[in-house]
């Protein structure tokens, strides 16, 4: 699967469709993963309760990150009101600069 640094499918090749089904015919904001997360329950379906929460924190984070590089991007000012009810999450000070390091 290749995604978008906003986690849009781009490609996907057969195991990936039978393994998270076929995301590449989705449109609007459902196109990107960190929109379906916190809007879809079918998303967070996949992974354990138990790790949604950091699941979450990881995607809020990468949104984050994407923001900082693409500002003014009116796709990812978008995502980012669109608000997704993690806007408060926060992340542990090391997972941060791992992603300001990319």
């Amino acid at each position: 699967m290749v995604l978008s640094d906003l986690g849009e499918v781009l490609a996907q090749n057969e195991a990936a469709v039978l393994l998270t089904g076929d995301h590449t015919g989705l449109s609007g904001d459902r196109r990107y993963i960190v929109h379906r997360w916190f809007t879809d329950p079918a998303a967070r379906a996949a992974h354990p309760p138990e790790e949604q929460e950091h699941q979450s924190r990881q995607l809020v984070a990468d949104l984050r990150a994407v923001a900082g590089r693409r500002s003014g991007d009116p796709t990812v000012t978008g995502l980012v009101t669109s608000g997704p009810p993690a806007a408060d999450l926060r992340l542990p000070a090391t997972y941060v600069r791992l992603i300001r390091m990319l």
